[in-house]
């Protein structure tokens, strides 16, 4: 039961009751020591308030919490441009092609100075005046289903080709096309002036004219259906070789004896691993979900490490898939991630011409994934989105990078629409360039943060935003979001340049917010001037820590007398087994029901005025304190 106090100038502490010469004073001690500032003063050396900045976000997406101490160039998610410090601006814009094939392509190339891509059955050209024409060829073998593409030497003659599970189209001129079905060919490579065909089967060939037969090579022995691929990387010596991808590792060929060896790259099998493995500035990149494995092999050993989206805190469910393609560029590794959730529609066929020997398929993809899908770019310290799809999409069925028409461009089919994003060559700052087109609208989500102490009440007090270029078209808002929920407030848009504040929760009511955790999202809209976009350069919360209340008590006891039925001596005694004591003990000097006011407190300081001889009398001043 709670202890009680109904006397005037009365105590009770560790169950024994005392006098006291003065009134208690009752103090805060739970307060954070003060700053200490070195060099010139900034926000931090507030005494009161400390800040929170978001300028640079080239650490990428894909962390949910972040750690201050290594994470304050990290983002949950966006899908804005990332990659310059004091800069976040709308993404490059992507430009639908023309409307004919209307069909879904799944593999493209360029080839002397055009672009190619096949789909719906066919091979089709990209014009100048953004139309598409369709090469009909004269044989039974559709160009469905296309599941590799490249351009190389055969015989010393560049050679187009794309391949599927029936045999390839080709050309050597890239206006009169051809065919050859004598054999399964669903990946190639070009290799040694030769072409390479891998099959599912692991049966390897190689040809040096493709209007006659192929020569078997190497067969490799596994599973059925586990090779998703075949590429050029270097081996142990530091020579290009051939490697079969499969869904449980890396083989490479020995040329020599005409046969695939295991490699150190080998993992449990999965339907989802290894589909469009590349390299990329040395290294071979092998998906498997939404992990990506480096694999750098070297004299001594193969060394491994995981890059993939799934790293830290991976991507907002929405957003998860498998990644199907990976695509070397000169600044970046792109991925392309594609959808998860199961779509109702049915799969659907139309026809909509006759021309050739066969009819001209226009196929439509349904029944079967619906989601956002989304083109993801690495660039060896952190993932940005340079092209998402709709949030009911049915995936990305074909992707690719190259010159075409003398621009460098991210071509990109879904929903049997082409869509290219024109890429820079070099990195260059967005406020240095001036014929830059925009999409219309980007976000970007912070991680939450929470100062790093976990639990701990904070009050956000005011957010400060330094923008560039907005106007009443090309708007900045930004809202925020507490203790993970996700249930964001909306500020009113930044519509003029320069360093906007907002008090919190409002201008008219500053009381601040209250948060453990507290996230921010921005976003930007651009009007219908593509070539303008708001600049977000910074955010700055600044906000107060705070402590739970914890009170301290300055107690001077009367020992002058016996009190209660205890002796001075007894008393003493008490009082030193108090001070000595390392749990808390109760404390009170009021008369409450329910102990309303009852503290439980350690010493923190005790002082003694005590007479001498057999004079026993003494006056102890205590300081105490609640410890949580």
């Amino acid at each position: 039961m709670a202890a009680k106090v109904i006397d005037e100038n009365e105590i009770i502490l560790n169950g024994v009751y005392y006098r006291v010469s003065n009134p208690v004073r009752r103090f805060i001690t739970s307060q954070f020591p003060g700053k200490i500032t070195l060099g010139d003063y900034n926000l931090e050396s507030n005494p009161i308030t400390s800040t929170f900045v978001s300028s640079d976000h080239r650490g990428g997406i894909g962390i949910e919490r972040m750690d201050q101490s290594k994470d304050l160039d990290r983002v949950w998610w966006s899908d804005g441009q990332l990659r310059h410090k004091d800069h976040f601006v709308l993404p490059k814009l992507a430009v639908a092609s023309g409307s004919d094939p209307d069909t879904t392509l799944e593999q493209f190339l360029t080839f002397k100075g055009a672009l190619y891509a096949a789909g719906g059955g066919f091979v089709h050209t990209y014009n100048t005046n953004n139309t598409w024409t369709t090469f009909e060829v004269a044989t039974t073998l559709p160009m469905n289903n296309s599941t590799d593409a490249g351009v190389g030497m055969v015989n010393g003659i560049p050679t187009a080709v794309f391949s599927n599970n029936d045999g390839v189209y080709y050309s050597t001129t890239g206006s009169n096309w051809a065919a050859n079905s004598t054999q399964s060919t669903p990946f190639i490579a070009f290799f040694k002036d030769q072409i390479y065909a891998l099959d599912r089967n692991g049966q390897l060939r190689r040809s040096t004219d493709l209007s006659g037969s192929w020569t078997n090579d190497a067969i490799l022995k596994l599973d059925d259906d586990v090779i998703v691929g075949l590429i050029i990387a270097r081996n142990a010596n530091q020579e290009r070789v051939l490697y079969a991808v499969t869904q449980q590792g890396l083989y490479v060929h020995d040329d020599a004896n005409t046969r695939f060896i295991e490699t150190d790259f080998q993992i449990p099998k999965n339907s989802n691993n290894g589909i469009g493995t590349a390299t990329w500035r040395g290294s071979i990149y092998y998906p498997s979900n939404m992990g990506l494995y480096k694999i750098n092999v070297g004299r001594d050993a193969t060394v491994i490490t995981t890059v993939g989206l799934d790293r830290d805190d991976g991507v907002p469910q929405v957003y998860r898939g498998k990644i199907t393609k990976v695509i070397p560029t000169l600044n970046e590794l792109l991925l392309v991630v594609n959808a998860q959730e199961q779509d109702t529609t049915p799969l659907t066929t139309r026809i909509h011409n006759t021309a050739g020997s066969r009819s001209r398929q226009n196929v439509h993809i349904g029944g079967g994934l619906l989601g956002y899908s989304y083109i993801a770019a690495f660039d060896d310290r952190g993932y940005e989105i340079k092209h998402a799809t709709g949030a009911t999409s049915a995936g990305i069925t074909g992707a690719f990078v190259g010159t075409d028409q003398d621009q460098y461009r991210l071509w990109v089919n879904y929903d049997d629409n082409a869509y290219y994003v024109n890429l820079s060559t070099d990195v260059i700052n967005p406020s240095q360039i001036g014929n830059q087109t925009y999409a219309s609208a980007a976000e970007l989500e912070t991680p939450y943060f929470d100062a790093n102490v976990i639990g701990q009440d904070k009050v956000a007090l005011a957010l400060r935003v330094e923008t560039e270029n907005p106007t009443t078209s090309e708007t900045v808002t930004v809202s925020y979001a507490t203790n993970y929920t996700d249930s964001f407030t909306d500020l009113t848009a930044i519509t003029s340049t320069g360093e906007t504040e907002f008090k919190l929760p409002s201008s008219a009511n500053p009381i601040g917010v209250e948060f453990r955790s507290i996230k921010f999202k921005v976003a930007l809209a651009r009007g219908s001037t593509n070539t303008n976009s708001p600049d977000m350069i910074k955010l700055a919360l600044l906000f107060k820590k705070t402590l739970p209340v914890q009170f301290g008590f300055d107690i001077v006891l009367d020992l002058t007398n016996d009190h209660k039925g205890k002796t001075i001596r007894d008393m003493q005694t008490s009082v030193d087994s108090a001070v000595g004591n390392k749990t808390l003990m109760e404390l009170t000097y009021r008369d409450d029901s329910g102990g309303t006011r009852n503290y439980y407190v350690t010493v923190l300081s005790a002082q003694a005025l005590e007479e001498t001889g057999l004079n026993e009398k003494a006056r102890f001043r205590l300081t105490l304190s609640e410890a949580v």
